[in-house]
Formats: structure tokens, sequence, C-alpha cells
């Protein structure tokens, strides 16, 4: 006599509403999992930034310079001129990747010395390739090249970066100016590392820069995270190093 089994396999449905489930349940959980991974890693940008400027301000008190970008394409970094020498142009290079070894930063680095942010791309680092027409060298740089910042004067120092609070065609608009003399400007790309709407601005290499809110709109993203020395601020560092007169 065959007795009858109480067991039975699942049916394609049960199966498909099974998976749904442990998919909604999956979606569920990572939710938190991405929004907590975001905020580290924009905690981390804040941090790395600061530590940045903090490296920035020593190399001005340590060479009365700020030192020049790294070429992120080659992972080369231009020579600098020694105060008294002019053959060997100091650097050209207005925008590239943060030295780390020359300031003493920690964290990882790509293959050319650049700092690298949570998302494994180089902060981008800008300076202002400002030079006197008449005072120092005209072709030198006045807050790269060492020596010639003293040369000018604090009085006739002058930087071209500026900080908008939107994107334009042109020169920023006087009514956007978030702030302007600017010596440099650092920043991350963010998550997106995206050219779309106004982070276009940061991206174009101009001397205007954009610091907006941050944004997840489809149409107006903005994630860059940015931090700035001023030319007032980098002449105070010169000025208590002794560097300017």
């Amino acid at each position: 006599m065959r007795v009858a089994s109480c067991h039975r396999g699942f049916t394609l449905v049960e199966m498909a509403l099974v998976l749904l489930l442990l998919g909604v349940l999956t979606r569920a959980a990572l939710k938190p999992y991405a929004a907590a991974q975001k905020n580290r890693h924009h905690a981390e940008v804040v941090a790395q930034l600061n530590s940045i400027k903090r490296g920035l301000w020593s190399h001005v008190i340590a060479t009365g310079a700020l030192p020049c970008p790294l070429a992120v394409s080659s992972g080369q970094a231009p020579r600098a001129t020694r105060p008294g020498r002019d053959p060997v142009q100091p650097c050209r290079v207005a925008q590239g990747g943060v030295p780390a070894r020359r300031l003493g930063l920690p964290g990882a680095i790509d293959d050319g010395g650049a700092l690298l942010d949570p998302w494994n791309r180089p902060y981008l680092y800008v300076v202002s390739l400002a030079s006197h027409a008449e005072r120092g060298n005209a072709r030198q740089p006045d807050w790269i090249a060492p020596g010639e910042a003293s040369l000018v004067g604090i009085r006739e120092l002058s930087a071209d970066i500026v900080l908008c609070a939107g994107s334009s065609p042109l020169s920023c608009p006087t009514r956007d100016v978030t702030a302007n003399q600017l010596a440099f400007v650092v920043f991350s790309t963010g998550l997106d590392d995206s050219a779309t709407g106004v982070q276009s601005e940061n991206l174009d290499a101009d001397r205007d820069f954009v610091l907006q809110e941050h944004s997840v709109h489809p149409e107006h993203p903005y994630d860059d995270q940015l931090i700035w020395g001023s030319a007032a601020e980098t002449m105070y560092w010169m000025l208590r190093a002794g560097w300017l007169p």
C-alpha cells in the first residue's frame, strides 16, 4: 500500500513571489547603507579638504609660495625656479592634482603622487597664475614662484580666481560673486564626477568656479565640494613667516 506524501515543491508563482519579496527587502536594506556610505564619503572629503588647506599654508610658510599643481595626465609636477634664477620657468599648469607627498598629506595617491578622493579620483587644485606686469618678473606667476611675492610687494599682489553662485558663458556677474581675489581653489567632483549643469563651470579650465548647495535634481545636479584661499589669507601667512616685508 502506497502512502501519499504530504510534501510538494514550490510552484513558479510562489517562487516568483519569494524572489520579488527578496528584491524588495534587499533594496530596502541597501538604501540606508548607500545613504550612510555617502555621508561617510562627504565627511571624509571635508576632512581631507581641510587637511589640504593646512598643508598649503604650511608650504607657504616654509617656502613663501604655493606649490605647483601636478599635471594629472602625465603625473609629473612642473619644475619651479629658485629666487633669482630665470632660465627654468616655474609652474605653468594652473589646474591639476594636489601634490600629496610635497605637502605631507596622508591618504591614497595615484601613480603621479596626486591625492585621491573617496571615489579614487584626484582632487583638483587650481592656483592663480596672476603676474604683475611691472614688478618682479612678469614671466613668473606671483603666487607660485619662490621670492616673487616679495618682489611684487603686498600692495601690488592680486589674484584672479573667482567663486560664483552660478555659471555664466562669460565672467561671473557681480551680483553672483561669492568671493574673488582667490589665490587657489581645491575641489572634489563628488560621486557623479560629471560636467552636467553648473558643475561644468568647475571643469572648463577658466578662472571662475561655482559653489552651490548640494542637489540631486536630474537637471540641476551639484555635488562638488570646494575649499579656497584668498589672496589676503595667503599674504597673511607670508607676512607671519617673514616672506613679505
